[in-house]
């Protein structure tokens, strides 16, 4: 079980709209560990307005100090239409600059990284054995099903989600037919660049024989100017036949994702 955490100080959580308080984390791990529940994470949030490096660790700390197995932690963004994204447009909240926020990562991973907390992905955190197979099926890019309204899934390179209207999604699963959805079909070097693009962000890296025994083409075939771009500028790794996202590159992932899709757009 996760917990929405999201920060350790009652000001963040306030500006983050949440209806929790600070000591409700600690009651809600007391209560999972309770029923039995032993395997246990918090998500937290950094980058928010106004928020410190030294208040980012103190959250860091907190959630180490509660025994928790697992930590998800995110930047937060400004999204165009959200409530933020407009508070950010009107000029009543501030991003924080970008120096910063990579200050914050770099902390995220070596506070962590010494609880024992081990960076398995671009954005997680786990004891042995604690890494969330939910999300390792995501990001190994293998099936998985929408079940619920809102719900998303993903076979056979058909991706779907299920709108949201719970009288809408009833009424369907009465009546016998599928729920009204919003799909799209992924295929060729799309398909392909969204592997790459989900494998990398793993610390253990994307296996390029497994990349060509899916696709039935070689990496390098289908993505020579990315792969050639980032690997001479040490930004991808490629060894024991995995290729990697280099240590310091991480902090910039989402510009070397980019460029596989890019060029595997028509």
């Amino acid at each position: 079980v996760t917990l929405g955490a999201q920060s350790f100080d009652a000001a963040q959580l306030q500006t983050l709209g949440r209806a929790h308080g600070v000591d409700d984390i600690a009651d809600g791990v007391a209560l999972l560990r309770g029923g039995g529940i032993q395997n246990v994470g918090l998500d937290l949030m950094y980058s928010l307005p106004g928020q410190s490096l030294s208040s980012w660790e103190r959250s860091l700390q907190a959630a180490i100090a509660l025994g928790v197995d697992h930590v998800s932690s995110y930047a937060l963004s400004f999204e165009a239409g959200t409530p933020f994204g407009r508070r950010l447009a009107a000029g009543d909240l501030a991003e924080v600059d970008e120096e910063l926020q990579r200050a914050m990562y770099d902390l995220a991973i070596e506070t962590l990284g010494a609880a024992g907390l081990a960076q398995y992905e671009i954005s997680n955190f786990a004891k042995p054995g604690r890494e969330s197979r939910h999300n390792l099926v995501y990001w190994h890019n293998h099936s998985y099903a929408a079940i619920g309204p809102a719900a998303a899934g993903y076979v056979a390179g058909r991706r779907w989600t299920n709108h949201p209207d719970l009288d809408a999604w009833l009424a369907a699963v009465e009546a016998g037919t599928a729920p009204p959805c919003d799909e799209e079909s992924l295929s060729g070097a799309l398909a392909m660049g969204e592997t790459i693009m989900l494998g990398l962000r793993l610390m253990e890296g994307l296996s390029l024989a497994e990349f060509a025994g899916r696709y039935g083409q070689e990496l390098n075939e289908v993505f020579p100017q990315s792969l050639t771009k980032h690997l001479r500028q040490g930004t991808l790794l490629q060894s024991d036949g995995r290729l990697r996202v280099s240590r310091e590159a991480l902090f910039i992932s989402d510009s070397i994702f980019a460029d596989f899709i890019d060029e595997a757009s028509p």
